[in-house]
């Protein structure tokens, strides 16, 4: 799905809900690439390893706005129905 432009926007073709879709999807998309490809190599480190610890911090940050992406997601379809 595109970003709807500015100029779509303004014509009214495009609900919230589905710029809020759009969004959504753009965002948590690399979010989940980043995550797993940092989850795979994390799994071979030992737990007292820095970069143990540099992969963990940078899941954690990534897992953040992963959540909220899904609570937006349910508030769409909790409203569309």
């Amino acid at each position: 799905m595109a970003l709807p432009t500015l100029k779509t926007l303004e014509g009214g073709s495009s609900s919230g809900n589905e710029v809020l879709q759009a969004v959504v999807h753009e965002i948590r998309n690399p979010l989940m690439v980043v995550g797993g490809f940092v989850r795979k190599p994390a799994e071979t480190l030992g737990p007292d390893s820095e970069r143990s610890r540099y992969m963990g911090v940078i899941l954690e940050e990534a897992s953040r706005p992963e959540r909220v992406m899904e609570e937006m997601t349910e508030k769409v379809k909790s409203d569309s129905v």
